[in-house]
């Protein structure tokens, strides 16, 4: 619904083929709107400033994290957890 105050006093009529009147009707309709505040909506786009923002896509490379590994010297008999405390 358009909440803007009811100042409208100018009339203009607009002639539509069969098949853009339906367009118009139920285009307003899954808007929930009334289609000459649709036609309203359409003509302030082309009326009022507009910005634009430009994008472009991204590329993101994802590299899974690697196991950390810990260079160990271990021997038998050795004491593995002294081992990994040293290093």
């Amino acid at each position: 619904m358009n909440d803007e105050p009811s100042n409208k006093s100018a009339v203009m009529t607009v002639r539509f083929s069969p098949e853009e009147a339906d367009l118009v009707r139920d285009l307003a309709q899954k808007r929930n709107m009334s289609a000459s505040d649709l036609i309203r909506d359409a003509v302030r786009g082309y009326t009022q400033p507009q910005f634009f923002v430009q994008h472009s896509p991204i590329r993101v490379t994802y590299t899974p994290p690697q196991p950390a590994t810990i260079p160990v010297d271990v021997k038998f008999g050795g004491n593995l957890g002294a081992a990994i405390a040293s290093k």
